[in-house]
């Protein structure tokens, strides 16, 4: 039995047999028809008409992806095409005439089949409103299509033998592809950058307390440099090229999401760099635990877990000493208490918990479930916020935690995905101001893995996320194809203007 989405699920069919609800996929350029990827369920006489405009003589379809015949679609063959098509545009002047959008209702129904619960609706409830997994590479700034963009010359395109120029809508998506693709390389540059810095600050901070408190600030000042702007910031998932040590990227990771938060929070520029400097050291006090204890496991108890909980006071200790302000110092004690006043060192809740430390303590806990000591029982992005937000809640600021999950959107970057057309996907980044709508990096095994197409969910309505996949959930086809990282890292860059 074909599994569905099997290379070989596909058949060749005459495109007379064209109809709704087949899946299909398009053997031609994917510069030459206008929709988003080349593999994708029929839903419109639209989408069917402009099919058959491009000139195929059989289509790829996969039956068992395929909605099954039903009345009147089965009989849309090449002869009634045209009936139907006109049955079609009056419906349409209907709608416009009664202002109806059909289409809007699919558009409600996006988080429908989110699981295991829908995170999105329960927001929109709250008051507050506010095995080893394969390791990826960054493929992704070695894109022909990027190249292309960068010139878009008027060359002709041989496609199915017939001289083509690309559509005009996909000169524009390949102008937003090279510029996500630059923004990919900036975050992939200053993600090393600062994880470099992180290194050279901690070796400073026992050697020279003035040294390493002149590099804490560089730091802080490198990141807000970047977040105070006027404009969207987009959070991507990176990779870590100079394979550097798990805590120096726990401390940049961290930052990052913190001063993210911290942004959309609305603190002021000195919240923020204060912010940033307890951000990176809020786990510098396990420089005096023995090495066992540096990464928290599950199994300990009695006086092992004690000593492991001292390190939020070793580490508000040494910020002391290397001259922080106080807010600072207060931060990185107080990043591990809850607000239900179950947490250490001093079981303190509430508003007795400073707002940074809130902050961090989101960010802090995000980042240990999605990169857990133990990589089998790491969660992915989706299922730690889900974790969070259900089974958690309690120990975290709800209206910060709220707008953290709003912040790095139901499906953060690195969570692997289903597409409403059936598709596998990989949410590359997401515009923290259109949560909803990330970037994903598509598989499509029509397209060359170093080719792999981005594709902007908020330029194309019809296609959405149905639900969160787990990596043993894919096939080794796919998991070759997106190539998940083992660590997820993050960084941030500007929202390049759509119009220029």
């Amino acid at each position: 039995m074909v599994e569905p989405g099997n290379e070989d699920d596909f058949e060749r069919w005459p495109i007379s047999r064209l109809r709704l609800g087949l899946f299909v996929r398009l053997e031609t350029n994917w510069l030459n028809h206008p929709f988003s990827t080349n593999s994708f369920r029929v839903r419109s006489l639209d989408q069917l008409e402009t099919i058959r405009g491009l000139g195929l003589r059989t289509i790829l379809v996969s039956p068992s992806r395929s909605d099954p015949p039903d009345g009147e679609e089965s009989a849309l063959s090449e002869t009634s095409v045209a009936d139907a098509s006109a049955r079609h545009q009056t419906t349409r002047r209907h709608h416009q005439i009664h202002g109806q959008q059909p289409s809007e209702v699919k558009r409600r129904e996006v988080w429908k089949a989110a699981e295991p619960f829908d995170l999105g609706e329960r927001l929109d409830r709250n008051p507050l409103k506010g095995g080893a997994e394969p390791q990826g590479d960054s493929h992704l700034s070695r894109h022909p299509l990027a190249a292309e963009a960068a010139s878009l010359s008027a060359e002709a395109m041989a496609v199915d033998g017939v001289a083509n120029t690309p559509r005009p809508e996909k000169q524009e998506r390949l102008v937003q592809i090279q510029r996500q693709r630059e923004a990919f390389v900036r975050c992939e540059q200053r993600f090393t950058e600062a994880a470099d810095t992180v290194r050279d600050l901690n070796r400073a901070l026992f050697k020279d307390a003035s040294d390493g408190k002149r590099r804490l600030e560089i730091f802080s000042d490198y990141m807000m440099a970047s977040l105070l702007t006027e404009r969207d910031v987009a959070l991507t998932v990176v990779g870590d090229r100079q394979n550097h040590v798990d805590e120096q990227l726990h401390g940049v990771n961290v930052s990052v999401m913190a001063m993210v938060l911290g942004r959309e929070l609305g603190l002021t520029d000195e919240e923020m760099r204060h912010l940033g400097q307890a951000a990176v050291l809020h786990d510098v006090g396990k420089v005096r635990l023995p090495s066992r204890l540096h990464a928290y496991q599950e199994e300990l108890a009695g006086d092992e877990l004690r000593l492991w909980q001292k390190h939020a006071d070793y580490g508000s200790q040494i910020a002391s000493d290397i001259g922080c302000v106080e807010a600072v110092v207060m931060a990185i004690k107080q990043h591990h208490e809850n607000i239900d006043g179950s947490g250490f060192p001093d079981r303190v809740g509430g508003d007795q918990i400073s707002r940074l430390a809130r902050i961090i303590a989101i960010a802090n806990t995000f980042d240990d479930l999605c990169n857990h000591a133990h990589p089998n029982h790491a969660l992915t992005p989706y299922e730690a916020l889900a974790h969070m937000f259900v089974k958690n809640r309690t120990h975290f600021d709800i209206q910060f935690l709220s707008t953290f999950i709003r912040t790095m959107g139901v499906y953060p970057p690195g969570s692997l995905v289903r597409l409403s057309n059936d598709m596998t996907a990989m949410v590359f980044s997401v515009n923290v101001e259109q949560p909803l709508k990330p970037t994903v990096l598509l598989h499509d095994p029509a397209i060359p893995r170093d080719e792999a197409l981005l594709i902007n969910l908020g330029d194309d309505p019809d296609l959405n996320i149905v639900r969160n996949l787990r990596p043993s959930q894919l096939t080794p086809q796919e998991l070759a194809y997106l190539a998940p990282r083992k660590r997820l890292t993050y960084y941030f860059d500007e929202v390049a203007d759509s119009s220029n």
